[in-house]
């Protein structure tokens, strides 16, 4: 533990309370250290109290009577007949068999024709020295749904058709999850047993697409849950229509997209996309934007987007700080769709433009740097002439002055190494003198 205290008392123990604990005492002579594990005991208790488990043959049935508690409980079965508990001696019943390597809180069944009369109602309880829960178990005989009965068409265009399917009656077995649909032109039938196939989940909307325009078709279903599927209902027939202007188009899904079909662009490269429209058995050719700023003062300008390129309105063509209506419509040969139309408003700055490539940033950081580190040798130079600046003037100061020394000492009077080697063989004192201030050699004893 974290925490420190002289005194530890728990008021109500939790079970978070569990866990290692130590215990530290000292005095001006020594110290010494004792560490101690508490055990929180608590009732069992079952996550799931209530549950229903389907069985049929060839499945393997696993019912559980697991419960949380400690110490850990023991387990006790009980049919329920007729509503009234049946203790199950597990030693002399037929249920011990299916106990799980001799373990009661795991029974597993492989459902046979002999195994039918385990369809029943169980208790379990779980129990040990604080206390008991329990959780029942309905083990029941599974089915198949039985035959679709009750399907509607509810939309049919030139390439789709829609269909309602009413749920089946309450039946013995799990809940429906899905349907499937065999379907096919109706002359095909006649030809060959091969026929396309839809599979739904429950919860989408059953739909058939790329169907043929004008052409009549069969149609049946069939139910599908956990055991299986139900047997085919009887064909339908439906028509689809002739070819007609494309659906409206839908505007992709934007968050910031109000209920009045308003948005503000706040970023310049923000896409206003689409989807592809259906074509309603004539293939869709281009798109036609409109935009028409809501001053009525500013014409409308449009734009053409091809139904194979990228559907996306332009934004760079609008002006800055502007509402614009924008209409959108799908066309093919039979004509145009209905207009889908959204109101937006630009940001107030230049629509379109250019920002830095990610090389340009990298030149300006390298040019940045470098006038930082001219203006601290800069600096430097000023301040303690140091760096690299003081250093080449430095260099070619001392040259300078060298060079001017040698062009004044024509008669090399000044060569430090001839007058010490001349004043040591000689052993006579320089009878010369060099003012460093005016640069004039005189003789040492001259007046001038």
């Amino acid at each position: 533990m974290d925490d420190f205290k002289e005194n530890l008392s728990f008021i109500k123990l939790s079970r978070s309370n569990e866990g290692f604990y130590v215990c530290n005492a000292s005095n001006e002579v020594n110290f010494t250290t004792e560490e101690m594990y508490l055990t929180v005991y608590y009732k069992p208790h079952f996550e799931i109290k209530e549950e229903t488990i389907w069985g049929w043959e060839g499945r393997l049935v696993n019912m559980t009577c697991v419960a949380d508690g400690k110490p850990p409980p023991s387990i006790r079965w009980r049919v329920i007949r007729e509503n009234m508990p049946i203790t199950v001696n597990i030693e002399q019943n037929i249920f011990p068999k299916y106990f799980y390597n001799s373990d009661p809180r795991y029974v597993l069944i492989n459902v046979t024709e002999m195994t039918r009369p385990l369809y029943l109602s169980y208790e379990c309880d779980a129990v040990n020295d604080l206390g008991s829960d329990t959780k029942r178990i309905h083990f029941r005989e599974g089915h198949v749904p039985p035959p679709v009965r009750n399907v509607s068409a509810i939309m049919i265009t030139a390439t789709s058709a829609t269909f309602y399917i009413e749920e089946a009656e309450y039946f013995q077995g799990p809940q429906i999850h899905g349907y499937v649909a065999e379907y096919d032109i109706r002359d095909n039938y006649n030809v060959t047993s091969i026929h396309d196939n839809r599979t739904w989940s429950i919860d989408w909307p059953f739909t058939i697409n790329n169907l043929k325009p004008n052409t009549s078709y069969l149609i049946r279903f069939a139910a599908i849950n956990v055991v299986g599927y139900s047997g085919w209902s009887d064909y339908m027939e439906f028509y689809t229509l002739e070819p007609s202007p494309p659906s409206t188009p839908i505007w992709e899904t934007i968050s910031e997209l109000s209920l009045n079909n308003t948005l503000n662009i706040s970023e310049v490269n923000q896409a206003i996309s689409w989807r592809l429209s259906d074509n309603n058995g004539a293939p869709v050719d281009y798109y036609t934007l409109k935009y028409c700023p809501i001053d009525a003062e500013k014409s409308c300008k449009e734009q053409k987007v091809e139904s194979d390129g990228e559907l996306k309105a332009d934004m760079t063509i609008l002006e800055q700080n502007t509402t614009y209506l924008i209409e959108l419509v799908a066309h093919n040969y039979v004509g145009y769709s209905a207009p889908a139309n959204i109101t937006i408003t630009t940001p107030a700055k230049i629509i379109g433009q250019a920002r830095l490539s990610a090389g340009a940033l990298i030149g300006i950081s390298v040019v940045v740097v470098f006038l930082c580190l001219l203006v601290l040798d800069l600096l430097l130079l000023l301040w303690r002439r140091q760096g690299i600046m003081a250093t080449c003037c430095c260099r070619k100061n001392k040259n300078k002055m060298v060079s001017n020394l040698q062009t004044r000492d024509k008669k090399g009077l000044l060569k430090d190494s001839h007058d010490e080697s001349e004043r040591s063989r000689n052993n006579r004192p320089k009878e010369y003198e060099y003012n460093k201030t005016t640069g004039i050699i005189t003789g040492k004893h001259s007046a001038v």
